[in-house]
């Protein structure tokens, strides 16, 4: 066979191949150009940002430290002005007390005198006035006719000997504090921190004195003195950044300096600042003498209160070592970025348009949208982004039209009992946009009369429409929540939801539904009511709705009926599927108390509601012991099981019966309550390995532990507390400082920067607060101790 080839055909098929790939190539290197211009330009702009930190950098840094420490001191003042608010509270309700005041014009007390037992029944009620304000530390309550002095712990009839003995304020003289005491009335009035002995024990105190009675004017027979941890004061002040050389204070209104915190090598002395006037002008020309070389950082924050001033100085040095910083690694990293950008952006330009070939390919093959030559890859892939997002949108119309019969399946499984727990309940109707959560529910059915013949498709008609106008005349009648649920052609579950628990509740609703009975029948519309009892859980709305199918059997020659007035009747005992399916939940979850209001409802409609046969209870009884066989399958062991069983039918009486019954439910809980305990300590013994080994991290936190231990840290934070008995961060710190005592006594060389890195702290600084926090001296203090 002769084979004739068409030059022109052959030329015409190489030039339509090249065009393809030409056009391949361009699509490639256009998309490949346009990430690279992209990298570069995002390559110039630190280049271009770099160049302005530097300048920037003082004023970011300085305003970021003052913002810092004005955040700090406002919080600290509003704490600390509460605080010292509940202390001026406790003091007036103290001074103002009847049996305060009932002493202090009493002259001095003799032994036998009838006053001895006003002062013995004052200080038996002293406890009541103890609060929880952990600042204070103490308080007095000192008389000046009798000379006694009144305590928590006691009762003193010398007030020489107990300044001398008990009490001692700082280097002051008895004389001089009688007459700081009784010589001037006190209100509001605020001591400086000084030290103070109490009970052989110094201690800086900052003092609160009111005069008894409140209205006093020039003089004072009684004061009340209370007392404020200082070291409470400073924890506070603690949080504020002002580094080694820096301070933070309270001046109190009379230019007094209440308290003080300084780093460890702070130049400023407190006892020399000498400020009358508390401007900011003022306080920062003090401030300079103290930096002569430098101008320091003053923040400054009043107390609406008490017009305390609280204090943080800096020195501009600290703030400059952080912009020193920045500008030494400001150059070598833009040096780096600039020898690594250029060529991180070409690989990633190829990279990227490569995976943009790849996208675009995948979307030819499996959307089938071709892609047009004058659109680039961007527009074709938001092209098909735009139709997914089209297709979605449909989807989402289409699954909407499915909410009602979702709702309704919903309806039909709530009503039946197929729901055990009432979190699970409430998440599945909000995800079908229903509101189920309450105090009260009930159900009830209405059935359409007079229909029982054929049904045809006029009359379905007829039906629907009758139920519509009944749903519209509930709604009006009733106003709650609402729903609807159709059983069949003729009747409808309704179920109601109350906000609230009334003990006419019953009673207005069956008012509420015999008038809607009323209109309906006026509307010639025949129907009967069925209503089951109100509940107090919304998983109890099927109890209500087999109630009320119950109720229903009654209906023949009633309208409306109640399951209240059918169920004292009944011969038949009440222990429904979903209530048997309660109490084994409620077993199984260990939930004792949930397990005693089951059975004790069990036993009072089946033997106080109803009037039951010997051979109902038996058969109540036997169907209540199978409950506690399918309860105990795995849990209890045959030979305990026995015992059970054994106790049930030895039972003299009906109330034995069920308190055995009980009995049994309540060996399955503490079983699997025992187990969840093992479980739980299993588990903080594994939280306690996992801090001693990795205490030395720095990042170590209950955020890290949660995300290790895959929960969520409100739950860590709440199971260490109750667990540990204290919080997690106090316990990491109590580990980190153990271990840092050790090294200390070990390593007796060791830099206390080096110290602070090993047990986890990223700065010395903040590992020196840390350790006079727990250990009450400076790590260099307990080191140079531990040589002597």
């Amino acid at each position: 066979m002769e084979i004739t080839v068409n030059s022109l055909d052959v030329n015409a098929n190489f030039r339509k191949r090249g065009d393809i790939m030409f056009d391949k190539i361009r699509e490639k290197q256009e998309s490949f150009y346009k990430f690279l211009f992209a990298y570069l330009l995002l390559l110039a702009m630190p280049l271009v940002i770099g160049s302005f930190v530097y300048f920037e950098a003082l004023r970011i840094v300085e305003a970021d430290a003052k913002r810092f420490n004005t955040t700090i001191l406002d919080q600290t003042r509003d704490i600390l002005d509460s605080r010292l608010q509940e202390v001026e509270g406790i003091a007036n309700q103290i001074a103002m007390n009847n049996k305060v005041l009932s002493i202090i014009n009493i002259p001095p007390i003799q032994d036998g005198s009838k006053d001895v037992y006003k002062l013995w029944e004052l200080n038996t009620n002293m406890p009541q006035y103890r609060m929880t304000n952990n600042f204070i530390y103490d308080y007095y309550i000192v008389y000046k006719n009798s000379g006694v002095v009144v305590t928590s712990t006691g009762t003193y009839m010398d007030m020489s000997l107990f300044y001398e003995k008990i009490f001692k304020d700082g280097s002051k003289k008895y004389s001089f504090w009688y007459d700081s005491l009784f010589n001037s009335s006190h209100r509001y009035e605020f001591y400086a921190a000084s030290n103070i002995k109490i009970d052989g024990n110094n201690s800086r105190m900052i003092q609160y004195f009111q005069s008894i009675p409140v209205d006093s004017i020039n003089k004072s027979n009684g004061v009340v003195i209370v007392f404020i941890n200082d070291a409470e004061v400073k924890n506070l002040l603690e949080n504020s950044n002002i580094g080694e050389t820096g301070v933070t204070f309270i001046m109190n209104e009379k230019g007094e300096i209440v308290t003080s915190i300084d780093g460890d090598k702070s130049s400023i002395h407190m006892k020399d600042i000498n400020i009358n006037d508390i401007s900011m002008k003022d306080l920062k020309k003090d401030f300079l003498k103290q930096f002569p070389n430098e101008k320091p950082l003053v923040t400054i924050s009043t107390s609406s209160y008490n017009k305390w001033s609280y204090v943080s100085v800096i020195p501009k040095s600290f703030v400059m070592e952080k912009v020193q910083y920045i500008q030494s690694i400001t150059f070598n990293v833009m040096i780096l970025i600039l020898l690594l950008g250029i060529t991180t952006a070409y690989l990633f330009a190829y990279k990227n348009a490569k995976s943009i070939q790849s996208i675009v390919r995948l979307a030819r093959t499996l959307i089938g949208i071709s892609k047009e030559k004058n659109i680039d890859d961007y527009g074709y892939i938001r092209t098909i982004l735009t139709n997914l997002i089209k297709n979605k949108e449909e989807l989402q119309i289409k699954m909407e039209k499915q909410i009602p019969l979702l709702q309704m399946g919903f309806m039909g499984r709530l009503l039946n009992g197929d729901f055990y727990d009432e979190k699970v309940i409430n998440e599945y109707a909000c995800n079908i946009n229903l509101e189920v959560r309450g105090e009260s529910f009930v159900t009830f059915i209405t059935q359409i009369t007079g229909y029982d013949n054929f049904i045809n498709k006029e009359i379905l008609k007829e039906l629907h429409i009758i139920k519509i106008i009944i749903m519209d005349i509930l709604v009006k009648e009733l106003k709650c929540k609402i729903y609807f649920y159709d059983m069949d052609e003729t009747k409808m579950a309704v179920m109601l939801i109350y906000e609230d628990i009334r003990e006419d509740m019953y009673s207005q609703l069956e008012a509420l539904v015999k008038e809607s009975y009323k209109k309906l029948h006026e509307s010639n519309i025949n129907v009967v009511f069925a209503l089951g009892d109100i509940h107090s859980s919304i998983i109890d709305i099927s109890t209500s709705f087999y109630e009320a199918e119950k109720a229903l059997e009654y209906t023949v020659n009633r309208k409306v009926v109640l399951y209240k007035d059918i169920n004292s009747n009944s011969e038949n005992y009440y222990y429904p599927l979903n209530q048997e399916l309660k109490l084994i939940g409620a077993a199984k979850n260990g939930e004792q108390e949930d397990v005693n209001k089951i059975i004790d409802e069990i036993f009072k409609t089946n033997l106080k509601n109803r009037q039951l046969s010997y051979d109902m209870i038996k058969q109540l009884v036997f169907q209540m012991k199978g409950t506690i066989l399918r309860e105990a399958e795995n849990i209890i062991d045959n030979n305990e099981m026995k015992f059970i069983m054994e106790d049930i039918d030895k039972s003299e009486n009906i109330e034995i019966v069920f308190d055995n019954i009980l009995k049994g439910h309540s060996s399955i809980c503490n079983k699997i309550n025992a187990r969840k305990n093992k479980l739980k300590f299993s588990f903080m013994e594994k939280i306690k390995t996992y801090m001693y080994e990795n205490y030395m991290n720095y990042n170590l936190n209950i955020a890290v532990t949660a995300e290790y231990f895959k929960v969520s840290e409100a739950y860590l934070y709440q199971f260490f507390k109750e667990a540990a008995g204290t919080t997690f961060s106090n316990y990491i710190e109590d580990i980190r400082i153990k271990h840092a005592c050790e090294l200390l006594q070990q390593e007796s060389d060791m830099d206390i920067k080096e110290i602070a890195t090993r047990v986890g702290y990223s700065s010395d600084a903040s590992f020196r607060r840390a350790f006079k926090r727990s250990m009450g001296t400076v790590p260099s203090e307990y080191r140079n101790a531990l040589r002597t």
